[in-house]
Parts: structure tokens; C-alpha cells; sequence
């Protein structure tokens, strides 16, 4: 910048001059005193005036221009290009340092107390170095291009106090950047640390108003915030044990939200939970569209409902338009194979396991099991019945009868009562029992049949032959029928007819016999060695005996026939 310095000064007459950042304290002649010479700021750019007499510099004496490392060293003066200390009026261009890149011009660009005043339109530059930064700018206009360079540990500040409360501190309008038509880029940050990798990140609007954040490399958006309040992010990729390897929410290193076509929420390591603190419900599927099916729930291990009474239910199927539905569903989730899954109570303790079923207020609530491919009904239950369409099994075995009973329990009967077994009928009266022995059918009341059979179908029965005659006979001759009358507790009163289980047993036919357990009955041995075992009685199945008289009767017939051939034979000859 040039300038021109006169040999004299009156008072009051002012002289601008721009020092390009000297601090200037003063306007001096030669090294001599400048008291009479003030300066209205002390800065490059100053204007200084004259408030005193006039100086006229005189012999080797010259204007000089002082900063603030005083007045008494030539060194302080501000030199000329040619170096020299002029001792008349110079005009010409002295050796300058631009502020930040900014020159001074004492008029549109000024600075005062530290402060860069710069009109509109005024800058030409690019850049605004830290020098400027520890002051500030405070008028800037419209610049096509600027970069901020900060050196220091001092940051940039903006600083935005207007009188009322009306614009903005940052104001950024353009269109058609670097995005393409419709996109204004206003903002890029760059690492510049050595090494760094996807180091600047880019942020602009689109032509919706919808804020984009950019990837280092300028071709994703990561991160979107629509003017209506969403919040988007891409689809995610990569996925591997529910971590995806981009375009997620991550907390912690730990957990994950993202989308990769379905919805996911992934920790690594501990439990995912969802509350309603109020106690309210946290609902699933329940806000599809209509016509929709839900997908329903399905889980990889147990659900557990930790609440306590009422509110330790586990599964609810309700809706305010739903008359059936299904609640629970044991799928294997492979076509063709079984699931082979139960509803198990696993306490540690024995507890009690209730399904229940509301009456609505009416006499009877009802369950009903069903098949689940035909809804054929197998069971119903309620208040009053248990009707039962399919073959029972009771006790494991094998099914025989429609209701098939293979086991029994045991415990004692007290008399009076009547009985009917293999071995006949009888009866026990008032005072007797049968001992503990095994029943597998109780009945508080009768039992009504069309008829009652003893299984006699030769399919049911490996034959090995008829009776042989003298085994019949022997059976007759060899065991007596006795008659006889129950000891007090053993059976009712009145006198009897019937086999001994012993004899029958010694004249051997001890299939017949079969041992029942009886606590009330003592071991004993027979006179000829024969033991009846101790807590058992010896019971004859009375059904077999008939066999064998039906042989003998057979046989006797037979005689009676040849006799009576005998005596026809032996009358007809007379």
C-alpha cells in the first residue's frame, strides 16, 4: 500500500496510515519525544492526529513509526523498502505483514483494539489464520470461498448476542452442489491426522428438506433425518449372529438395532429387556394391518412369567373381535416330523399343575381335546360329565377291552358283602373283610351289563389237548367236597359247600390254586408236610373244576349207554 508522509503536520490535521498488523504505539520524529502526537488506536490502520504544536522534522530528523517495544530504538521503527531513515517526505510502498491473511486498508478493512472490522464485499482473500481467530470478525458480507486455519489450542467462537430476538448466528443457503441438482452440501468436516481412514464426513439437504449425513467416501448416505422427525438408516448387510456389519444403532459394542428386510434387536452378551413401568402391556402384532394373519412368536428357549397370582399368567388369547383362536401351538417347524413336546411343570417340590376353564355364569364351562387334523372330539370334559369317544387304557399293557384296566391297587374290604369269582359266588358278612388284596375297579353303586364273561375263545389260548378220562377221574375220586362255615371275619355266616384249596392242591391239580395276599392269614404246615404260605390265602378257581366233571359226566354217559344197549340187547333174546 503506498503512502505519503509530509514534512509537517498542523494541529489537528489527520494522517492515516496503514501499518499491515505493527502494533503502533505513536508517531514520532526521530527518536524524540511524540507527547504532543496521539494516536487513536494501536493497530495497523491507525489514524494518528495532531493534538499539539506542529512538528517539522529538522536536520538528520524524520517521521518514524514506533511499536510497542518503544521509542527510544531505531530497531522499533517501521523501515522503509530501501532500509534507509528518510530525512525528507517519502512516498512509496513500505514493507508490510498481511493479519491472517487479511491487509488493512485503514478504511473498508480497519482494525481497532484488536477487532477486524471488514465491510462487505471487502476480502479478497481465502483464508483467515489463527491470528485472526484469537480476535474476531465482526463484519464479513458474502464470500465466495474462505477456510478457516487454526494453529492454536484456541477454538473458533461464534458468538451471537443480537439487541432482539431475530436470525441466526450461521446462515448457509446454496443449491446444486457438489450432490447434483436438488442437493445443497454446506458442510464437510476432514480428519487430517496421519493414517486416518474414512476420514471427512459431509452433511447437506436434499430437495425434501430431508438433513443427510454422507460417508467418507461420498457415495452413501449413513444417517438421514426426514423434516417430518425420521430418523433413517440403510439397509443393513453382513449380518453374521445377528451383528450386522454396517448401518446399525450400536450401544456399547454390545447391542444392536438394524434392518436387513427384518427388524432385529442383538446383544452379545446379556438380556434384552422391554418394560412398561406404569404396568402396562408390551404388545406384539397387534397393529397389522386388516386382512392380516399374525406371524405369531416364536422363541428359541423358555418363557417365563415371573408375576404372582393372577398376574403369573403366561399366555392370554384375547381380542375384542376374536371368538376362537388357537393359544398355544407345539410345532417341530420341520413338515413330516413329530414335535414331541410337553407342558411341564418343573418345580422341585410336588405342586399342582390347573387348567382351568370359565363357566361365563352359566352351569357348565367344557373342555374339549380334540385330533388336530380331523377336530374330531377324543375327550370332553365339564361340570357334570366326562364323556370319552376313544378305546382306555389303564395300568400300561396292552389293549384288550374298549376299557382295558391292567393293574390294581391294594387294600382291605370290610363285610359284609358278596362276591362272584372263578371259583363261584359267596359272600361275607357283617364283621369280615378280604384282607388286603389287590382291586383294580372300584363302584360305590351297581354295575349294570348286558353280560359279564370270563375270556373263553380258543384264539386267546394255546390248546394242548382234552382232559385225559383218568385225570377226570382222578380229580373226582381225590378231592372231596367239604362243607364247611367261614371263621368269624373271613366271610359271612351260614353253612357252605365247596372244594378245600389245599386238598385239591395235593391231589395234583394246583393250577387251580392261586395265592392272594391276606395279612390276616398265618403260614402252616399239614400233619403229611403240605405248607400253606404265611399272608396269602390259597383261592381255587371253582371254573375249573367243571371241566373235569363234565369229562367224567361224559364218560358215565357212555356207560349208561352201553349198559342200557347191554340190557336192550339181553331183553330182546328172551
Amino acid at each position: 500500500m503506498t503512502f505519503q508522509i509530509k514534512d509537517s503536520l498542523t494541529v489537528n490535521e489527520t494522517l492515516a496510515i496503514n501499518t499491515s498488523g505493527q502494533v503502533v504505539t505513536a508517531l514520532a520524529v526521530s527518536s524524540t519525544s511524540a507527547s504532543s502526537i496521539a494516536n487513536t488506536s494501536s493497530a495497523g490502520g491507525t489514524t494518528f492526529s495532531i493534538t499539539g504544536t506542529p512538528y517539522i522534522p529538522a536536520g538528520n530528523q524524520t517521521w518514524a513509526f514506533k511499536t510497542a517495544t518503544g521509542l527510544g530504538s531505531a530497531a522499533s521503527w517501521m523501515s522503509w523498502p530501501d532500509g534507509s531513515i528518510q530525512l525528507t517526505a517519502y512516498q512509496g510502498t513500505a514493507t508490510t505483514s498481511n493479519v491472517g491473511g487479511v491487509q488493512p486498508d485503514g478504511t473498508s478493512i480497519t482494525i481497532s483494539s484488536g477487532v477486524i472490522t471488514a465491510n462487505a464485499g471487502s476480502l479478497a482473500g481465502t483464508t483467515l489464520n489463527s491470528t485472526v481467530v484469537s480476535s474476531s470478525l465482526t463484519s464479513l458480507g458474502t464470500l465466495t470461498s474462505l477456510a478457516v486455519t487454526n494453529s492454536s489450542a484456541t477454538p473458533v467462537t461464534v458468538t451471537y448476542t443480537p439487541a432482539t430476538r431475530t436470525g441466526v448466528a450461521i446462515l448457509a443457503t446454496g443449491k446444486d452442489s457438489v450432490g447434483g441438482t436438488g442437493y445443497f452440501d454446506f458442510f464437510k468436516i476432514t480428519n487430517t491426522t496421519s493414517g486416518v481412514t474414512n476420514g471427512s464426513k459431509t452433511m447437506r439437504l436434499n430437495s425434501t428438506g430431508t438433513l443427510e449425513i454422507l460417508n467418507s467416501a461420498y457415495n452413501a448416505t449413513i444417517l438421514s433425518i426426514t423434516d417430518t422427525g425420521f430418523v433413517a438408516i440403510n439397509t443393513a448387510t453382513g449380518v453374521s449372529n445377528g451383528i450386522p456389519t454396517n448401518n446399525g444403532i450400536a450401544m456399547n459394542s454390545n447391542s444392536y438395532i438394524y434392518d436387513d428386510g427384518n427388524y432385529h434387536l442383538t446383544s452379545k452378551t446379556g438380556s434384552i429387556w422391554l418394560n412398561a413401568n406404569d404396568g402396562s402391556a408390551v404388545n406384539i402384532n397387534t397393529q397389522m394391518p386388516s386382512g392380516i394373519t399374525g406371524g405369531g412368536l416364536n422363541v428359541q428357549g423358555a418363557v417365563k412369567s415371573y408375576g404372582a397370582g393372577a398376574a403369573a399368567t403366561a399366555f392370554i388369547s384375547s381380542g375384542a373381535s376374536l371368538v376362537s383362536g388357537v393359544a398355544l401351538q407345539l410345532d417341530s417347524g420341520t413338515a413330516g416330523t413329530a414335535a414331541n413336546m410337553a407342558v411341564r411343570d418343573t418345580s422341585t417340590v410336588a405342586s399342582t399343575m390347573y387348567f382351568d376353564v370359565s363357566t361365563g355364569g352359566s352351569t357348565n364351562g367344557t373342555f374339549k381335546f380334540r385330533s388336530s387334523n380331523s377336530f374330531n372330539e377324543l375327550m370332553v370334559l365339564n361340570n357334570t360329565n366326562a364323556t370319552i369317544n376313544r378305546q382306555m387304557l389303564i395300568g400300561g399293557g396292552s389293549q384288550t377291552a374298549y376299557v382295558s384296566i391292567n393293574s390294581s391297587n391294594s387294600y382291605n374290604i370290610s363285610g359284609s358283602y358278596g362276591y362272584l369269582s372263578g371259583g363261584g359266588a359267596g359272600s361275607i358278612g357283617s364283621g369280615g373283610n378280604t384282607g388286603t388284596v389287590g382291586f383294580s375297579l372300584y363302584c360305590s353303586g351297581r354295575i349294570q351289563s348286558n353280560e359279564i364273561d370270563v375270556p373263553s375263545d380258543e384264539r386267546l389260548k394255546n390248546i394242548q389237548g382234552t382232559i385225559p378220562l383218568d385225570r377226570a377221574l382222578l380229580f373226582v375220586r381225590a378231592v372231596d367236597g367239604i362243607l364247611y362255615t367261614w371263621k368269624p371275619g373271613f366271610g359271612d355266616e351260614g353253612l357252605k359247600s365247596g372244594f378245600s384249596a389245599q386238598g385239591v392242591h395235593k391231589a395234583g391239580f394246583d393250577h387251580m390254586v392261586v395265592p392272594v395276599p391276606n395279612d390276616r392269614v398265618e403260614g402252616s404246615t399239614d400233619t403229611d408236610g403240605f405248607t400253606s404260605p404265611d399272608k396269602f390265602q390259597l383261592t381255587l378257581n371253582y371254573m375249573e373244576a367243571i371241566p373235569y366233571h363234565h369229562e367224567v359226566i361224559k364218560h358215565l354217559l357212555d356207560r349208561i349207554e352201553q349198559l342200557e344197549a347191554i340190557v336192550a340187547s339181553l331183553t330182546a333174546d328172551k
